[in-house]
């Protein structure tokens, strides 16, 4: 299946686009595709790690996941560092701990 597919189901099951919504299989599929490396599916990816949404919250793989859409190019990847870093949830203590 591409990359597009893969982005898009995905998509219609975070959303519940004509199918229940489902947080847990959307990370399936961003995974499935992010493999590929692209920049936009790891960011997608990787939001679901930074919330906590299918997937268990884990600070450290969102961390490293957006340093690999940086290294792709993707300024919407480094932007969310620079809101790991500056943005005061109680997530930033911990985000620092797991570097």
């Amino acid at each position: 299946m591409s990359i597009h597919a893969q982005l898009r189901l995905g998509d219609c099951y975070y959303n519940g686009l004509g199918i229940a919504q489902d947080y847990k299989k959307p990370s399936k599929w961003f995974f499935n595709s992010a493999k590929r490396e692209n920049p936009y599916v790891l960011n997608k990816l990787v939001d679901s790690y930074y919330r906590g949404t299918g997937v268990q919250r884990i600070y450290k793989i969102a961390f490293e996941l957006y340093s690999k859409g940086t290294e792709h190019g993707d300024v919407y990847a480094l932007e969310n560092i620079v809101e790991c870093y500056f943005k005061d949830e109680g997530g930033q203590k911990k985000l620092r701990e797991s570097l």
